[in-house]
């Protein structure tokens, strides 16, 4: 049984290449999502997007998850044009479909947060190894660092794998 080890890296790499690759492979939808969430942001109105936020992609259906059944009825009438205006942000091989909506608790907004910066907790609490913690500390955005954090753990990155 043979191990191959990676060749010893004199000089930081940076974070964007192998999380990039990361994410392609552990989450092809996960640039999609994020596209539909910059854009849902730009195409509805505040009042709406307190109310309604996408949170999934599957088989080319986006789901938004409502706060309650009154906003999934007036979302209802509009989802034909929210379709059409998420998708002029998307290539035209990852269009969507339809959308489909839920009632449930919403996730936090993008760019959303209660904290000054500097200050935001996370809201799940993950292990991940020292040296990737280190290494995600770096990321200024505490925003992205949580997420980076996140997808670490479930690459693999948690402590005792």
């Amino acid at each position: 049984m043979s191990s191959k080890r990676r060749p010893r890296r004199e000089a930081p790499i940076k974070i964007e290449e192998p999380l990039g690759r990361a994410l392609e492979r552990a989450a092809p939808l996960g640039k999609r999502l994020l596209a539909v969430k910059q854009r849902w942001r730009t195409i509805v109105s505040p009042r709406t997007l307190a109310h309604a936020r996408p949170t999934s992609i599957r088989r080319n259906v986006l789901t938004l998850t409502v706060t309650d059944s009154l906003w999934m009825s007036e979302l209802m009438y509009f989802a034909p044009k929210f379709l059409e205006a998420l998708n002029e942000s998307l290539p035209g091989d990852q269009a969507l479909e339809r959308i489909r909506l839920r009632v449930g608790e919403l996730p936090p907004a993008l760019g959303a947060g209660t904290l000054p910066a500097g200050e935001l907790e996370p809201v799940v609490e993950v292990e991940v190894s020292a040296e990737i913690r280190e290494r995600l500390e770096r990321i200024e955005d505490p925003e992205l660092r949580e997420q980076m954090v996140r997808i670490a753990a479930k690459l693999g990155g948690t402590k005792g794998n």
